[in-house]
């Protein structure tokens, strides 16, 4: 079977699974299931796929029920004259890799740089500093997108934001560029009225600390029925009110957009896509 993701006229790809596979594709469509090919129209996509060494590599650093993870950030330049999305790694895509191996990957692949998660086993950066990580990441000419993340970021609370101001400092020092902010997904605080005035809490009392640190607020809504905040709209239209699009951008993750049932696309306000779907044996 096929899993056959389309992010736009631009990016088409399939990758091709051993095991049954729900498409997760930006249209919400049926999988495209058919013969065992792989077709690239990314000049990046097709060098990560076509690379033998690189996918052994991958694969056996994943768990046997994996996500298969290409998250790509949208490049300000797709509209002037650059008609390639830049693509990176997320440490999610092979969650068993050291730090340097993820940087390794990433530079063999040609990506612009990788996106870290702080839950994930083992210590952070493989225990060195973040100054020595950013060192590592620079000398492959890579950068570091984002650092994940702060869950529940919306159910704010004085724990909540030091633990969001110490990723901060974290994702400072290391040179990140934003930090990723994960709604709560516990079934609770789901009411509208109570969810809008938690994420407008949440924004405001986060902007100063994000252009302190010089960072972009990355904002995941979570397409779960039980999440407090499923649909990419109520971001926006909060986002554009306080006047915050410096400080906070969305992230498009294809699993969530589809499981959301959400129609419309934000991409002034996207600051990274996944394009991810589940892979289950």
């Amino acid at each position: 079977m096929e899993l056959r993701t389309t992010l736009s006229p631009l990016v088409s790809l399939r990758i091709t699974v051993s095991q049954p596979a729900w498409n997760m594709g930006l249209s919400g469509q049926p999988a495209d299931v058919g013969k065992k090919t792989m077709r690239i129209t990314s000049k990046q996509a097709h060098h990560c796929l076509q690379n033998a060494d690189l996918c052994s590599k991958l694969a056996s650093l994943q768990p046997v029920a994996r996500w298969i993870l290409l998250p790509f950030r949208v490049s300000p330049l797709m509209n002037k004259g650059n008609p390639l999305p830049s693509f990176s790694v997320n440490h999610m895509t092979m969650a068993k890799a050291s730090y340097q191996e993820l940087l390794d990957v990433a530079s063999g692949l040609d990506c612009v740089g990788v996106e870290l998660r702080t839950d994930l086993e083992g210590d952070l950066f493989d225990g060195s500093t973040a100054n020595a990580a950013a060192e590592s990441a620079q000398s492959q000419g890579l950068r570091i997108l984002a650092l994940s993340e702060v869950s529940a970021f919306n159910h704010v609370t004085e724990q909540k934001l030091t633990e969001a101001e110490s990723l901060m400092k974290i994702a400072h020092a290391c040179g990140a560029e934003a930090i990723s902010l994960i709604p709560r997904n516990d079934g609770q605080c789901t009411d509208f009225t109570v969810r809008k005035q938690h994420l407008h809490e949440a924004l405001i009392a986060l902007e100063p600390l994000l252009r302190s640190y010089n960072l972009i607020g990355l904002i995941e809504p979570l397409g779960f029925q039980s999440s407090s905040l499923r649909y990419k709209c109520e971001v926006v239209d909060l986002i554009d009110s306080l006047g915050a699009e410096a400080s906070f951008k969305i992230v498009h993750d294809t699993f969530h957009h589809y499981l959301s049932g959400e129609q419309n696309f934000y991409p002034a306000h996207t600051g990274i896509v996944h394009v991810s779907g589940v892979v289950y044996s």
